[in-house]
């Protein structure tokens, strides 16, 4: 599974549940800004104790999400991580907990990776140029996107 698939797994489940959370940190600067590395996906999340099994109950077994914890953490007002097994995609959660973080939740918007996406596709054309382009017609014109691959190539090429 790639990580926008894991990403949206867990972002439906939240959403289901109606908890409030936004992404930050390396995502949040990938789809607002400018993207950097990293090895997690840091989510701001207003999750109660209580509410921790009904998260691990319908995330279900592909996910490692300790309960306890998971309870624990919280109660302190610490991080915990959940990880998806089949990926190794990790989440660290941190527990919405000040004034800050509330108007944080407030404030927060849902962004498209959509746009980032095609960023990302132009630039590695633009800074690959040595991409074998036939590999790359033979599985566009395969998936159907033809037309896509040829706009990129030619944003990559000539910006504006």
């Amino acid at each position: 599974m790639n990580l926008a698939s894991v990403v949206k797994t867990l972002v439906t489940v939240i959403e289901e549940l109606k908890i409030p959370y936004f992404v930050g940190g390396s995502m949040a600067s990938y789809v607002r800004g400018i993207p950097r590395a990293t090895n997690d996906i840091d989510v701001v999340i207003e999750l109660t104790p209580r509410r921790v099994d009904l998260v691990a109950s319908a995330l279900g077994p592909d996910w490692y999400f300790d309960g306890e914890m998971a309870r624990q953490s919280l109660q302190h007002n610490r991080a915990f991580n959940l990880i998806h097994m089949l990926s190794s995609h990790r989440f660290d959660f941190f527990p919405a907990y000040t004034d800050f973080h509330a108007f944080e939740l407030k404030r927060a918007t849902r962004e498209a990776l959509r746009f980032r996406q095609w960023s990302g596709i132009t630039g590695m054309l633009i800074v690959n140029r040595d991409l074998d382009f036939d590999y790359l017609q033979v599985w566009a014109q395969s998936l159907g996107v033809v037309d896509l691959l040829a706009r990129a190539v030619k944003l990559a090429i000539e910006p504006t």
